[in-house]
């Protein structure tokens, strides 16, 4: 009996030990933790006003990209959210393993999967070239510098004229006897520049443009792009840059000369350029830049590339057409030289006479120089035209790795000038992510 009395006395002990226990437990759940809100102080609750989905890559899933504030999918398959991995549960939040209520469809479920409306699915992808692309333009403006295209003839005829094989005026020149003597008059590289002018129409054949492209595609139809561009250096071909021509090892890298653009050259100016914002639409398989306009003072583009041919024939003599022109022949010096060497024949007195003929016959060529240049020298001239290119890579996929390339370059098509509105406006380009 005395050991039934012990054990239930331990038992009762324990019985009151757990009701203790589990009043005090009672006692927290009532409590609250007021620094997170209970229910006698409930959190705030802050909306934020609605903004971009996204500013960065880092925003967005895997395989996606964020473009215009929203994030696309680029190279599926894409996860539905950032850090998500795309399986996706029954309430589409992006992050659930194809239980629960979605049957296990491994995240194709009817709710909202967390994709944008322009998502790029795999079900139903789109070729995605939004972003920043590097461009390579090749115009032809040979028509547009047509009115050059004996530039060099003026320069010839007073090469010519005192080389023996015309007449000054109306005294005749005795061919071999004073061809010689002129010579020393005329600097050596007249010809060279006569035969580079003559020849400058070629240079504008093939005037390339290097730029910087940005596409977006349209939040409500990914396949309607808009679009901007910086064009930054244009090119000419000169192949007499070249020592050998173009058997020049390195032609035709050493035949292209630089122009800067939207960039100011001391002594020079700037040749600026003003390329509008764009709108245009993809295909599965093409892509389509419509209403191109382009601001461009091309007669400072012009004159920079006559600039330059002129320091290449020039060999760095003159760095400027206008300074070449004005050092043709040295008609003072030629003057006093003639008169002392014809006086000796009985031809005195004439000095004065033979520099004015001379200044006269340079004065007529840097005139008929000038003429030609005024035919085109327009201050801004409007490019329009419109662009389009095959998309490379696998756009069926929604990867698009060129736009056009430089083997099989897209087109430009409809392309005209709006001062000189009859000479057409044809070219290539294509583009490449940097």
């Amino acid at each position: 009996m005395v050991a039934n009395h012990k054990l239930i006395e331990k038992m009762g002990r324990c019985i009151l030990l757990c009701l203790l226990v589990l009043s005090s437990f009672g006692a927290c759940g009532r409590d609250t933790l007021q620094g997170l809100g209970g229910d006698e102080n409930p959190p705030t609750v802050v909306h934020e006003a609605d903004g971009p989905q996204c500013y960065g890559a880092l925003d967005c899933g895997n395989g996606e990209v964020c473009s215009g504030g929203i994030c696309i999918c680029a190279h599926p398959p894409c996860s539905n959210g950032p850090g998500g991995n795309g399986d996706g549960d029954d309430n589409g939040d992006g992050d659930g393993n194809g239980d629960g209520n979605d049957n296990g469809d491994d995240g194709h479920d009817n709710g909202d999967d967390g994709n944008n409306p322009d998502q790029n699915t795999p079900d139903d992808p789109y070729p995605y070239v939004g972003g920043t692309w590097q461009t390579e333009y090749h115009f032809d403006w040979s028509d547009y510098v047509g009115p050059l295209a004996d530039l060099g003839t003026p320069l010839d005829y007073v090469d010519q004229l005192f080389l023996g094989t015309s007449q000054l005026g109306d005294l005749p020149f005795v061919g071999d006897l004073i061809e010689d003597f002129v010579e020393e008059y005329i600097p050596e590289w007249v010809q060279e520049l006569v035969h580079l002018l003559n020849n400058v129409v070629h240079f504008f054949e093939d005037v390339r443009i290097d730029g910087l492209m940005q596409l977006s595609h349209s939040s409500a139809d990914p396949m309607q792009l808009t679009g901007s561009e910086d064009w930054q250096m244009g090119y000419v071909q000169v192949i007499a840059n070249c020592t050998y021509g173009e058997a020049d090892p390195n032609y035709p890298a050493c035949s292209l000369v630089p122009v800067p653009l939207n960039d100011y050259m001391p002594g020079f100016g700037s040749i600026d350029v003003d390329a509008h914002d764009f709108s245009g639409y993809l295909t599965t398989e093409r892509i389509y830049l419509e209403d191109r306009e382009v601001d461009i003072e091309i007669g400072q583009f012009l004159l920079y590339v006559l600039d330059e041919v002129t320091y290449i024939a020039t060999n760095g003599q003159h760095n400027a057409l206008n300074s070449a022109l004005a050092s043709l022949i040295n008609c003072n010096g030629l003057a006093m030289d003639m008169e002392a060497w014809l006086c000796g024949y009985g031809i005195c007195s004439n000095e004065p006479f033979y520099e004015m003929a001379c200044v006269a016959a340079v004065d007529l060529a840097i005139a008929e120089v000038e003429d030609a240049l005024l035919e085109v020298d327009v201050d801004w001239e409007v490019m329009r035209f419109e662009q389009e290119a095959l998309l490379l890579g696998s756009p069926a996929a929604g990867q698009v790795s060129t736009l056009g390339s430089e083997n099989h370059p897209g087109e430009i098509v409809d392309g005209e000038f709006e001062v000189m509105w009859e000479v057409d406006l044809a070219g290539s380009w294509f583009g490449v992510r940097p």
